[in-house]
């Protein structure tokens, strides 16, 4: 039993950038659906908020005499996991 009861589940949706209405199972993912895994990607990180992220990333490496980052980079960190941002390389 959860914390604080039962849990209820809601068949909440998010409207995509298509226009179109996602919700649990409505898109087979990687099974011939119609988004791509770099679409959901873009639906997660829109180009201007990775620009953004790029931005204030590098601004804050700046202050600290580092090497900037890099749109690729940052997507690169958003792929594989790891400890820190050396172990990159």
């Amino acid at each position: 039993m959860p914390i604080g009861g039962a849990l209820v589940e809601c068949d909440n949706a998010i409207k995509g950038p298509m226009g179109v209405d996602l919700r649990r199972n409505s898109d087979n993912f990687g099974g011939g659906g119609i988004y791509s895994r770099l679409d959901y990607f873009f639906m997660m990180f829109p180009p201007e908020e990775l620009s953004f992220i790029t931005r204030l990333t590098s601004a804050r490496l700046a202050e600290e005499n580092k090497a900037l980052t890099s749109t690729g980079e940052v997507i690169l960190i958003t792929k594989f996991e790891f400890g820190s941002r050396r172990s990159l390389w």
